[in-house]
């Protein structure tokens, strides 16, 4: 194999993210049956169990910062609210926000909320999340415990093991 030197000031790696199951209790056993949706073609089973959903609340999460791109989960959370108003569909959209404030646009995100799906998404700051029990269909938080329809949970991230220091161990760098 042939190796080549580049030189550079500034070196960026992109390593991607890795999720952090073990943060949440039943997250790992709950895997088939929970969504994610940040990583590529994740999206397509999100969209599949929203096609499938039984009914009831559409329970999602933002995970605590940081994490990939902060806007998605609220994104996410409006739109689903707006497919579900369109198809007249019963239960609402519920946000388990894991950070005390919204990281980017927060003042616009609430207004967003508040004026177009004050009924249809209800948004909770500052939430953790304690156990997820996907047989029951049961979100535990620090406040309360939540049954739900359909779920698409994030849990924490981290950078992928490209960046982890023992990956640099292992070819000398520190």
């Amino acid at each position: 194999m042939q190796t080549h030197r580049i030189a550079y000031d500034f070196l960026v790696l992109s390593s991607g993210i890795e999720y952090m199951e073990e943060a949440i209790p039943g997250f790992a056993e709950a895997q088939g049956a929970i969504t994610v949706g940040f990583r590529a073609f994740e999206q397509q089973a999100v969209w599949r169990a929203l096609e499938a959903h039984p009914g009831g609340d559409i329970m999602l999460s933002v995970p605590p910062v940081p994490y990939r791109c902060p806007i998605a989960a609220y994104a996410r959370a409006a739109l689903i609210a707006q497919w579900m108003d369109r198809r007249a569909m019963p239960g609402k959209v519920i946000l388990l926000d894991q950070n005390p404030a919204i990281p980017i646009g927060g003042p616009t995100i609430q207004a967003a909320f508040r004026d177009l799906y004050p009924r249809r998404l209800e948004h909770h700051q500052g939430v953790k999340i304690i156990r997820i029990d996907a047989k029951k269909k049961l979100i535990e938080t620090d406040r309360r415990v939540l049954t739900y329809g359909t779920p698409s949970m994030v849990p924490p991230m981290r950078a992928a093991p490209l960046l982890s220091p023992r990956a640099w161990a292992n070819v000398g760098w520190q």
